[in-house]
C-alpha cells in the first residue's frame, strides 16, 4: 500500500489527521470493522489518511483498504478488483470511489464505483465496465446475471462509433443511436454469422424477450428469433409486420425459416409456425394463416388468380375474410371460398361479410343465361351479366324471383339493388319488378303496369307496395290486367295503357262497378287540382274535392 500512500498530498501533520478521523469523520471507517474481517484485510497498516477538507479518507489494511467519502460512504477494496482499480488511478481515475462492497459468487465477483464497475472471474481476471454498458450489465444482474463476468475490456471504434465488451456468456454492444444491449446464446451465434453490427440487422435495440416457447430480440433492421424451429432473422418490412402482430406471441408464432425472395413480381415470403408473411414493393407485407392460407395455397399462392394479399385478415360474423390483389378469400362455417371480379366488388360495397350478404357458401358459377355468373352467400346471392352488372338479391324478393325461375323466368336478371323504406322494398329486373311490404309479402309487377308503378315512385308512391300478383284476362279483343297495391291499383288494356286509381276517385269508380260500369277504364293519370284531383276514364272525367269529399263527373 506504499504506492497508495504516496499519491496523496495531505498537508496536515499526521497527528492532525488522526484527530480529525477520530473526531468528525473517523466513525465512517470504524463503523465497518466487519468489512476487514469479511474481506480478509487483516489489521490496519497505517492510520486513516484524509484530504485537506476532510471530505474523503482511506485507511490501508494488510489485505486492501477502506475508502470513504461523504457521498459514497465507506467501502473496502481488495484482491484483483483493487489491483485493477489501482492501475486505473484509484479514485482519481476513470472509476472514482467505490459505492458498494464487492459482491461475491462462486468464481465471480464485482464491485460498483462512481463511474462504472469492475467485474472479476477466476478464469479471466478483472475488467472495468463503464458508461451505458455498465448500466445495462448491472440491470441484467452483473456477475449473477445471464452474461456473467467480463472477459475483456470494451472495444470501441466499430460501426457508427460503437463499442462492444465480451462476457463469459455473451456480450454487450453499444451505439449512440441504440444504447447498450446484451446478446447471448443462439441469437448471438446467428448475429455473429450474419456479420455482427455490420450485418443486415445492425445493432440490437432491446433486450431478448423469452415467451411462447422461444426467444427473440429486436435489432435496428429486424429481429432474430430462436425456437424449437431454429434460429432465423426476420428483416425489413416483414419484420415490421411481424412486430405489429405481437411477434412470437401473435397469431404467427416463431419463424421456421429465412425469407425467400425472387418470387412473382420480385416478392418475398417467410414462413412462421402458424402461417407466413408475404411481401412485394407495391403492396407491402401481409400475413396469411389458417383456413384462408390453406385456401390460397390450394389456388396456387401468389401465382393464382387472386395474386398477393393486400390487407390483413378481417374477422366478422363468426368468420374471416382477407383481401387480395384480384379478389377476396372468405372462410366461415360454410367453407373457404374466393370472391372475385365485379361480384367481389359488389360484395365489398355491401360491407363484405359484415353486410346483408354474409359469407359465401360456394364459389362463383358462370355460364348461365346470357353468359352470366352468380355466387351464393349466407344471406342471398349476387348475380352478374355484362349487360346488367352485378346485383344482390335476398330475402322475400329473392324467394319470389326464385319461384319465378330466377334469370330464366319472366323477370330476367336484376338491374339494380333493392330499394328499402320502412316496411316496404322493391327491386327492378330486366322484365319488371318485385315489390314487398310487411304483411303482404313479395309480388312481381310486369310490363306497362311495372313501368307506370316505377314512374309514380314505386313503394314511395301513393300506391305503396303490391298486395297481390296481377290478374289478367287474355280473351281476344278483351285483353286486360289489373294489380292491387296498398293504396290503390293499376289497370291496363292495350288501348288505354296502364294507369293508377286511388283515393276518392277510385272509391267512386268502384261504386260504379270499376271497368264494367259506365266509366270503363282509366285513360290517364290522376291530376292534382287546387282542391283535389281529377282523372279521365273511357266514359268521362271524374273530379274529387278533398275538402268536401264530393265527386263530380263530366
Amino acid at each position: 500500500m506504499g504506492a497508495h500512500d504516496r499519491r496523496r498530498r495531505d498537508t496536515r501533520q499526521p497527528g492532525d489527521c488522526q484527530a480529525h478521523v477520530r473526531g468528525n469523520r473517523g466513525r465512517h471507517l470504524r463503523l465497518h470493522p466487519d468489512r476487514q474481517r469479511r474481506g480478509g484485510h487483516g489489521h490496519s497498516t497505517a492510520a486513516p489518511v484524509c484530504d485537506a477538507t476532510a471530505s474523503s479518507c482511506h485507511q490501508d489494511y494488510q489485505g486492501g483498504a477502506i475508502s470513504w467519502t461523504k457521498t459514497t460512504g465507506a467501502w473496502e477494496t481488495y484482491g484483483d478488483i483493487r489491483t485493477l482499480w489501482t492501475a486505473l488511478g484509484l479514485e482519481a481515475g476513470t472509476l472514482g470511489y467505490p459505492t458498494g462492497a464487492p459482491v461475491l459468487t462462486t468464481g465471480r465477483a464485482y464491485q460498483t464505483f462512481q463511474n462504472g464497475s469492475i467485474g472479476w472471474s477466476a478464469s479471466n481476471g478483472a475488467f472495468a465496465v463503464t458508461g451505458d454498458m455498465n448500466t445495462r450489465w448491472l440491470a441484467t444482474g452483473a456477475t449473477k446475471g445471464v452474461l456473467g463476468s467480463p472477459t475483456g475490456s470494451a472495444v470501441c471504434g466499430v460501426k457508427d462509433g460503437g463499442c462492444f465488451q465480451t462476457f463469459q456468456n455473451g456480450a454487450l454492444d453499444w451505439s449512440k443511436a441504440t444504447g447498450a444491449w446484451e446478446t447471448y446464446g443462439d441469437i448471438r451465434a446467428l448475429w455473429a454469422s450474419l456479420g455482427w453490427e455490420s450485418s443486415v440487422v445492425g445493432y440490437p435495440t432491446a433486450a431478448p424477450v423469452t415467451e411462447n416457447g422461444g426467444t427473440y430480440q429486436a435489432f435496428q433492421n429486424g429481429t432474430i428469433a430462436h425456437s424449437a424451429s431454429g434460429t432465423f432473422a426476420v428483416t425489413n418490412d416483414i419484420a415490421t409486420r411481424w412486430s405489429a402482430l405481437s411477434s412470437a406471441s401473435g397469431v404467427l408464432g416463431y419463424p421456421t425459416g429465412n425469407a425467400v425472395c425472387g418470387i412473382k413480381a420480385g416478392g418475398c415470403y417467410q414462413n412462421f409456425q402458424k402461417g407466413a408473411i408475404t411481401w412485394t414493393s407495391a403492396i407491402g407485407a401481409w400475413e396469411t394463416y389458417g383456413d384462408i392460407r390453406t385456401g390460397w395455397a390450394a389456388l396456387g399462392f401468389e401465382n393464382s388468380a387472386l395474386g398477393y394479399p393486400t390487407a390483413a385478415p378481417v374477422a366478422a360474423k363468426s368468420g374471416t375474410s382477407q383481401a387480395f390483389e384480384h379478389g377476396t378469400l372468405a372462410h366461415s362455417a360454410s367453407g373457404t371460398f374466393s370472391i372475385t371480379g365485379v361480384i367481389g366488388t359488389r360484395w365489398a360495397a355491401l360491407s363484405s361479410a359484415s353486410g346483408v350478404m354474409g359469407y359465401p357458401t360456394g364459389n362463383a358459377v358462370c355460364g348461365i343465361k346470357s353468359a352470366g355468373c352468380y355466387q351464393n352467400f349466407q344471406g342471398g346471392a349476387i348475380t352478374w351479366t355484362s349487360a346488367t352488372g352485378a346485383w344482390e338479391t335476398y330475402g322475400d324478393i329473392r324467394s319470389r324471383w326464385g319461384a319465378l325461375g330466377f334469370e330464366n323466368g319472366p323477370l330476367g336478371y336484376p338491374t339494380a339493388a333493392p330499394v328499402t323504406i320502412t316496411g316496404r322494398a322493391f327491386q327492378t329486373f330486366q322484365g319488371g319488378s318485385i315489390g314487398w311490404s310487411t304483411g303482404n309479402g313479395a309480388h312481381h309487377i310486369l310490363g306497362q303496369m311495372n313501368a307506370r308503378w316505377i314512374a309514380l315512385g314505386a313503394t314511395a308512391s301513393a300506391l305503396g307496395s303490391p298486395v297481390a300478383d296481377e290478374v289478367c284476362s287474355w280473351t281476344p279483343g278483351k285483353e286486360n290486367c289489373y294489380q292491387n297495391f296498398q293504396g290503390g291499383a293499376i289497370s291496363w288494356t292495350p288501348s288505354t295503357g296502364a294507369w293508377e286509381t286511388y283515393g276518392g276517385i277510385r272509391a267512386y269508380w268502384a261504386s260504379k262497378g270499376f271497368e264494367f260500369g259506365p266509366l270503363g277504364y282509366p285513360t290517364g293519370a290522376v291530376t292534382k287540382t287546387a282542391t283535389g284531383e281529377t282523372q279521365k276514364f273511357q266514359g268521362g272525367t271524374v273530379s274529387w274535392d278533398s275538402t268536401t269529399g264530393l265527386v263530380t263527373t263530366s
